[in-house]
């Protein structure tokens, strides 16, 4: 009996235990998605336009802290009051996009309210070549008003210094920095690694200069590889360092002095990056955050309740729309941003499918006079690339024009694309061109060989086959190249037909060479130079349009899957940060590495997959 008992009490301590887990559990649950509500809703962002007094001038803040968007959608809520509540009192769609903040911008000038800008770059901030340039070309605009502006770091960066360069004062805070890195490619060679795992590689490609294969076949660029990414990158760091000097009055080797220079320098100020920064007039002051304050204060007036300066965020800044009328005429927006593939799990394919919703809205719609085509891609799929053409070219029927505005790089499918085009814009920078076409096929048969596997294969006889666990036959190289060819061909007469050249001449510069948007210009690639200001300007000649509105794609969301949105989204950022304190560092680097091999694998195995021309040829362009 004795025994029994005990083990009773072993069994009711069990359940006790049990039970006090449980509890733990689910009351930690509790705790969690209660924490995470009221992380949500501390995080929305409140709209406080109506709290601050705009009868006093106050000072825009611009928080340059995250990625500048290339692409525009603002968000539109349906029309009923609980919605319109939402809309107007509570969220404010906000976005970072280059084009909303130059919008807001250009309506501070000529604001009687707005004093001056204040860039605030104190996390970290990047964006695209054309997108810093355009915007820097509307802050210059600003400062023609006779506000001013004012810039502020703890450690400015390139591209952050060559916003801040066309402010009035740049001021660093204690301990801070000025970091010039210039401009690099980075690119993996897969050749070794490809051959010390048997997996054959079938290379097919026109033009000597398309050098987007040479990582599947070397182990090191190649002499004309390393040529013309030296040449383009020279002439983007030249015209990017020129802005700087003019901006700032100083001299290169004070802003990008050499190694040995550099070295001197750091020794003679044993490594004080602040004086360094000050002594060659790349900053005009070093401030407290405390000191900054009573600065601003002094320039903007105080605000009494929040102590600080009079000013206002810019996403509280809303952009004012004029009351529209029956009858206005539009100029439309399309977003063409991406490698050109149909893979809406990739965050950098061009969504294609908006694209033609997009087209079929623009054709449909009799107030839209004309098009801007905004295309930022490196090529992709000539099958994709093809059948957007085509869908522009319905719009050209219609009579309504197309210009074309081209961001950092146009190039290859992306060109194709743009042959849709009645005029053709690119900034200075621009790369375009790349008139070529390559495929990649990887096949495993010598893979299997080596771990003693083989593969049966029995078929009707095709003429070509994209089996990736047998060798190419000979009929199947034939077909490929003959495709690439063909598909070559085709482009250049494409292309010549667009530009009014001739075959020969597309010919001698294409070769899969890319350009930069001054030389295309000279060559007859592109129309003009210019940015997006020059495309609507373009725009509205063309359609003999005086007064317009500019038609960005809409995003229709619900006011309740943005809510349930948010809301899980907060959840995973809880649940992520939490697993960073619980996870023990060695089981996250484990995992870190697993992602970084997965991802290795998936970028040579499936990254290269080329899309169909027709719907047996795999290529790209």
């Amino acid at each position: 009996m004795q025994f029994y008992s005990v083990i009773i009490k072993y069994l009711k301590f069990i359940h006790k235990f049990f039970n006090i887990i449980k509890k733990i559990f689910f009351n930690s649950i509790f705790l969690i998605l209660l924490s995470s509500i009221i992380i949500f809703l501390y995080n929305i962002p409140y709209n406080n336009l109506q709290k601050i007094n705009l009868k006093k001038k106050v000072v825009l803040k611009i928080e340059l802290h995250n990625p500048l968007q290339e692409e525009y959608t603002p968000i539109k809520l349906s029309h009923n009051k609980i919605k319109k509540f939402f809309q107007k009192k509570i969220f404010n769609f906000s976005s970072n996009s280059v084009y909303e903040i130059i919008q807001k911008i250009k309506q501070a000038k000529n604001d009687p309210k707005i004093s001056g800008i204040i860039l605030d770059f104190n996390k970290k901030f990047s964006g695209n070549r054309t997108s810093i340039e355009y915007l820097g070309k509307i802050l210059k605009n600003f400062k023609s008003s006779g506000k001013p502006i004012f810039s502020i770091s703890k450690n400015y960066d390139q591209n952050q210094y060559y916003l801040a360069s066309f402010s009035n004062e740049i001021i660093l805070l204690p301990h801070g920095s000025v970091t010039f890195q210039g401009i690099s490619i980075k690119k993996l060679y897969f050749k070794k690694f490809l051959k010390f795992f048997r997996i054959h590689t079938h290379i097919f490609r026109i033009g000597r200069h398309k050098t987007a294969v040479e990582p599947y076949i070397r182990n090191t660029p190649s002499k004309i590889s390393k040529k013309n990414d030296l040449f383009w990158m020279n002439y983007i760091w030249k015209k990017f360092i020129l802005t700087i000097i003019k901006n700032r009055k100083i001299k290169k080797k004070l802003l990008f002095p050499n190694t040995s220079t550099y070295l001197k320098i750091l020794k003679k100020f044993n490594c004080n990056l602040t004086k360094i920064a000050k002594r060659n007039n790349l900053i005009d002051h070093v401030y407290s955050y405390k000191n900054l304050n009573k600065k601003f204060i002094k320039i903007f007036g105080k605000d009494k309740k929040n102590n600080t300066y009079n000013q206002i965020n810019l996403k509280n800044y809303i952009i004012s729309h004029q009351e529209k009328k029956k009858n206005y005429n539009k100029i439309a927006i399309i977003f063409a941003i991406g490698e050109i593939e149909n893979n809406i799990h990739n965050k950098n394919s061009m969504k294609i499918s908006e694209i033609i919703k997009r087209i079929e809205y623009i054709k449909n719609n009799p107030t839209i006079k004309a098009i801007i085509l905004r295309i930022n891609s490196p090529g992709g799929s000539a099958f994709f690339s093809e059948i957007l053409r085509k869908k522009l070219l319905s719009i050209r029927k219609l009579k309504k024009p197309i210009i074309i505005s081209m961001g950092d790089i146009t190039a290859s499918g992306g060109y194709w694309m743009s042959m849709a085009g009645d005029y053709l814009i690119a900034h200075p920078t621009t790369l375009t061109g790349s008139i070529g076409i390559f495929s990649i096929i990887n096949t495993f048969e010598k893979t299997l060989k080596k771990f003693g596997i083989s593969q049966s294969y029995v078929s009707i006889k095709k003429s070509y086959d994209s089996n990736h666990f047998r060798n190419l036959t000979s009929e199947s190289k034939k077909f490929i190249n003959f495709n690439i060819k063909r598909g070559y061909n085709e482009f250049i007469k494409l292309v010549a037909k667009s530009r009014n050249k001739k075959n020969l001449q597309i010919h001698q510069i294409a070769q899969g060479q890319i350009w930069t948007g001054l030389i295309a210009k000279k060559i007859g690639l592109i129309d003009q130079l210019g940015d997006f200001d020059t495309a609507l300007k373009k725009a509205a000649e063309l359609s003999n349009l005086k007064n317009y509105e500019i038609d960005w794609p809409i995003q229709h969301e619900n006011i309740f899957n943005i809510l349930k949105n948010k809301f899980f989204d907060t959840i995973k950022i809880f649940f992520t940060n939490i697993s960073h304190i619980l996870i023990p560092r060695h089981i996250q680097k484990i995992i870190l590495k697993f992602n970084i091999i997965s991802d290795f694998f998936n970028y040579i195995f499936f990254e290269k997959k080329n899309l169909a021309l027709c719907i047996n040829c795999k290529f790209k362009m």
